[in-house]
């Protein structure tokens, strides 16, 4: 067996690169770079540092700061509950959810929903609905004040779909939707209608 040096010596030194450039990239800082939300539950957040790029232009009707810090989940079912925090008084996060065409960083991407508040908060959530099971989703977050410092949580609340759910089938056994007073927040039942 004869052994190719300068072959494996090329090998070595692509990886190298690679490796250095890796860590060269700050997490979060692009969709190539998005933190993964991997707890569908709700219940274990990700956290970033906040980016300091701006690497988004709105659409018309979203509002964005100039930092934009991203996330990313793969549906597990047709809504999501999603809550961002940051840990820095007066941050006042605001967030957009998108998808890609192609469901790759490559692809064209769509803001699906736009979600910001008023007033001097350190939490927002926002539930979306419609979601495609398997696609990929971005939480791209930024600050309503243009900081870039503390840490950024985000969680996301996306139960997958149950099957032969038959609770609600019939009128008998509806699923019960208790409003709040008027001008209060949104009322949401998870629920499903499989079966």
């Amino acid at each position: 067996m004869i052994f190719n040096f300068r072959t494996h010596l090329a090998g070595f030194i692509s990886v190298a690169f690679l490796t250095i450039g890796t860590f060269g990239l700050s997490q979060g800082n692009s969709c190539a770079t998005s933190v993964p939300v991997t707890d569908l539950t709700g219940a274990i957040c990700a956290t970033a540092t906040p980016s300091g790029v701006n690497t988004i232009t709105p659409p018309a009707g979203c509002v964005d700061g100039i930092f934009d810090t991203w996330f990313s989940f793969v549906a597990q079912g047709g809504t999501a509950t999603i809550t961002v925090s940051e840990t820095i008084t007066g941050w006042r996060p605001e967030f957009i959810v998108a998808s890609s065409s192609d469901n790759t960083c490559a692809g064209t991407f769509t803001a699906e929903q736009c979600y910001d508040q008023a007033g001097n908060y350190t939490s927002i959530s926002g539930t979306i609905n419609g979601l495609t099971i398997g696609q990929t989703y971005w939480v791209i977050v930024s600050s309503n004040g243009n900081l870039s410092t503390g840490t950024i949580s985000t969680c996301v609340n996306n139960p997958a779909v149950v099957l032969n759910c038959v609770d609600n089938d019939a009128c008998i056994d509806a699923a019960t939707i208790t409003l709040n007073a008027p001008g209060g927040a949104a009322v949401c039942v998870a629920d499903c209608n499989n079966g």
